[in-house]
């Protein structure tokens, strides 16, 4: 999900937008259909705005989410509200309660796997919100009281990575009453990644660390050893067909052959380094810069597809934050300078602001 400021009620109805192709040097033949069918070329979007007037306490909602009960959540400037389709419920701190929370303005939730929300609040602080009984439990990993988080990452495998500027946490948890931390990365973390294995792959400034919890064992990859100035960062993973790929820096995609335990580099044709990777259909992975646009990658064939402000005007001097590619396939980007998302429908070639 994106961040975004529930202000105006619109009714939307997309139009046809030129056809826009992909800057390639790979040969392709073939239309980008036969990669990804079953979406849609045009679609309607209608929009029912709320604000404070219909009870969402604040009009700033930088986050939102459904649980698995069905019930919407917000993060707002003003507390975690909760919308059940007809009533708002917010929870906050007042003088006349006991939430433990330091700052209001929530910047982030998420649902772990015992159906409680997690909270990154403003001030950089993480909560666990019990949403049977309204209560707030802040977290702190021993040792660590004075921990500025900025993220929160959320696995299906009963795990919770808190991740600092310089240090993460990895929390496995053993019911909805009990937590343990169990072990600290002294370094910066930029993203983990669940596969299918229920293995993490742990993505950092100096390397990967691929954790085996089956065995309790790790592997790694790519690490220097402490006063070597040349260090690799790795940002993203994706996992397509059993095989694990992974963003790194100067538009490097690396793909791990498990049976080898070795990696193969592709070059995607920007110097940038690649942010974020998400699968795209069944065989593609779209791969996002922040500053030079985006790629798609067809793991079957090599096919790279190329979208830049060379063949997508819109895309000059965008700054992309983060990528999603919902269930019907299209792409949206979460656009820093513009305060806004865009669309991409790979099928027609259609981007959208």
């Amino acid at each position: 999900m994106f961040r975004f400021a529930l202000t105006i009620c619109i009714l939307i109805q997309t139009t046809c937008l030129p056809i826009i192709k992909a800057d390639t040097k790979i040969p392709y033949h073939g239309s980008n259909t036969d990669l990804l069918s079953g979406l849609p070329q045009d679609m309607q979007c209608v929009f029912t705005h709320y604000s404070t007037e219909d009870g969402l306490p604040q009009n700033r909602v930088m986050y939102m989410l459904q649980d698995h009960n069905g019930f919407m959540w917000f993060a707002t400037w003003d507390g975690l509200c909760r919308f059940d389709g007809y009533d708002f419920v917010t929870y906050k701190a007042r003088p006349d309660n006991n939430i433990c929370l330091t700052s209001n303005r929530i910047d982030w939730i998420g649902e772990d796997s015992q159906g409680y929300i997690w909270l990154l609040s403003f001030d950089k602080h993480a909560y666990r919100f019990n949403p049977y009984h309204g209560t707030f439990e802040k977290i702190i990993p021993k040792g660590a009281e004075n921990l500025n988080i900025r993220k929160i990452i959320i696995l299906k495998n009963h795990v919770i990575w808190l991740i600092s500027d310089n240090n993460a946490y990895r929390i496995v948890l053993k019911d909805k009453k009990r937590y343990i931390v169990q072990w600290h990365e002294n370094k910066k973390v930029h993203s983990v990644f669940l596969d299918s294995k229920k293995n993490e792959w742990i993505l950092t400034e100096n390397g990967i660390r691929l954790f085996l919890p089956e065995n309790n064992t790790s592997l790694n990859f790519f690490m220097n050893e402490k006063g070597s100035e040349k260090k690799q960062s790795f940002f993203s993973a994706c996992e397509r067909n059993n095989n694990i790929y992974i963003a790194a820096e100067q538009g490097l995609l690396w793909k791990y052959i498990e049976k080898d335990k070795r990696f193969i580099p592709i070059k995607i044709p920007t110097p940038s380094n690649i942010k974020d990777l998400d699968a795209l259909g069944k065989y593609l992975i779209v791969a996002t810069t922040e500053k030079n646009g985006f790629y798609i990658y067809d793991t079957r064939s090599g096919h790279i597809f190329s979208y830049t402000e060379k063949n997508i005007k819109d895309l000059k001097g965008i700054v992309i934050k983060s990528t999603y590619v919902d269930r019907k396939n299209l792409i949206w980007f979460n656009v820093q300078n513009l305060n806004t998302v865009c669309r991409f429908n790979f099928v027609t070639g259609r981007f959208k602001k």
